[in-house]
């Protein structure tokens, strides 16, 4: 399996290419990442092909061969790779027999071309696509063809239950989602980092939406004091892995879902090669220095991230503070950096490896990582309802996300006690940030150097 990343201007100019003629080429070119899945692919400029450099052939259509030298001297000159485009009539676009003989050819020409770079392939009928893909390990198809830059969240692959009825179970949320949107939420591979008291929730919630495809992150099991709020979690689960329960959560609501569960930090290896390819990342970790892997892997491999937190802050025996806060983050928006959400320090402090903690327990410095923070089920119900609305609303097309909102439950001069605020204005310009600086670079960024080995993550064995 694979993805392909659109951004949503070039997603349609290349959709109103191909949707004016039946028989017609375009060509994008993207930067690519390996991941466990298979290639994920950033796409960073489309060319459209002229209708005149499409001649016909047996039984179709096939590209002037001096047109495609162009196209794959371009690709080596910018070292992208290539997605070749094409249109078809009718709404359930696959590859007829003329497409594969001319794949049969063109493949072994590409790949020799453009050494060492995947190729994909695509064709497009009805507003979706169908796409293949090949390295010289193997051949694949391209799971996602994502748009996540703009007023709505674009899942564009075509499948072949793209004309099955909606299940009864979705019936009445249609007037939101419509059929477009019910079948992206069966179709988005999410990713949520963090299945405690607020991961838990926002894991609930999707799955009653309808999101069927997931990744899981957690490295903690249940314990007594998070009874009071793990939804996923009953009497006799103390001491079970967290990822474990979400799992069963899961597929109690959805037995045909699909499951990821990898047990580690959002630092190990196995999560950091896992994450590119996901659709979208929701993060709902507990330190700042899981906050800020998320946040440069977002920025570096062009994910869509929200990032949900709770907070009750205590002086003594009276609560000063108690909100929560989201943020979300589209491949052009504000990071969590401009907006001032990450404490550099506590990251640091999080990040640290098992010796460089010791030693500072050692020196008596206290992290603040080390005490269990003031946790209500109600606020993070409140933390979790927002998350699944603001994602309902995006994926819908209903209207474009809100970036920030921040939740204040006792008010304070610029609010009413429980009221959302929205919205805030990033601190820091997006061309001054170290992170967004990273945008779309993939695996330059070198996120592997937070990986630990001491805690690296195994994938659990699914049931």
């Amino acid at each position: 399996m694979a993805i392909i990343r659109l951004p949503d201007l070039l997603a349609a100019e290349l959709r109103r290419h191909l949707d004016e003629h039946p028989e017609r080429f375009a060509f994008c070119y993207a930067d690519w990442s390996a991941t466990p899945e298979g290639p994920a692919w950033r796409v960073r400029e489309v060319r459209l092909i002229p209708d005149d450099a499409v001649v016909p052939a047996a039984g179709g259509y096939e590209l002037d061969p001096e047109v495609l030298v162009g196209v794959i001297n371009h690709a080596v000159r910018t070292n992208t790779a290539l997605i070749e485009n094409h249109s078809h009539g009718g709404t359930f676009p696959r590859f007829s027999p003329t497409d594969r003989r001319g794949l049969g050819d063109l493949v072994p020409y590409v790949l020799s071309s453009l050494p060492g770079r995947p190729y994909a392939a695509a064709v497009w009928g009805g507003g979706r696509a169908w796409g293949e893909f090949w390295t010289p390990e193997g051949h694949g198809v391209v799971r996602s063809f994502l748009v996540g830059d703009g007023q709505q969240l674009q899942q564009l692959a075509s499948r072949d239950d793209d004309d099955a009825r909606v299940p009864a179970t979705h019936a009445r949320q249609l007037p939101w989602f419509a059929m477009r949107g019910q079948r992206a939420l069966s179709r988005l591979r999410v990713a949520v980092c963090g299945l405690g008291g607020l991961g838990s929730m926002i894991l609930q919630q999707l799955v009653y939406l309808g999101i069927r495809d997931f990744v899981l992150i957690e490295y903690d099991a249940a314990d007594i004091t998070s009874m009071n709020r793990l939804v996923t979690a009953d009497a006799a689960d103390l001491e079970t892995h967290k990822g474990v329960l979400a799992r069963r959560m899961i597929r109690r609501v959805a037995p045909e879902a699909q499951v990821i569960v990898i047990d580690g930090r959002v630092e190990s290896a196995r999560a950091l090669a896992l994450l590119p390819e996901v659709d979208l990342v929701i993060g709902a970790v507990d330190n700042d220095g899981a906050r800020l892997v998320l946040n440069e892997l977002a920025r570096a491999y062009d994910l869509p991230y929200v990032d949900a937190a709770v907070g009750i802050t205590v002086e003594g025996d009276r609560i000063r503070e108690a909100g929560a806060r989201i943020v979300m983050i589209r491949p052009r928006d504000p990071c969590l950096l401009c907006y001032g959400e990450i404490d550099l320090a506590e990251a640091r402090a999080a990040l640290a490896s098992l010796d460089e903690r010791a030693r500072a327990h050692a020196r008596g410095y206290v992290t603040g990582l080390d005490v269990g923070a003031p946790s209500v089920i109600s606020l993070n119900g409140a933390a979790a309802s927002a998350t699944a609305s603001e994602l309902g609303a995006w994926i819908s097309g209903l209207r474009a996300p809100v970036l920030y909102q921040d939740f204040d439950l006792l008010g304070s001069g610029r609010s009413l006690p429980g009221q959302w605020l929205t919205p805030r204005v990033a601190q820091v310009p997006r061309e001054a940030c170290v992170h967004c600086a990273l945008g779309g670079i993939g695996d330059q960024a070198n996120l592997d150097r937070y990986a630990r080995s001491a805690l690296d993550a195994q994938t659990l064995a699914r049931p």
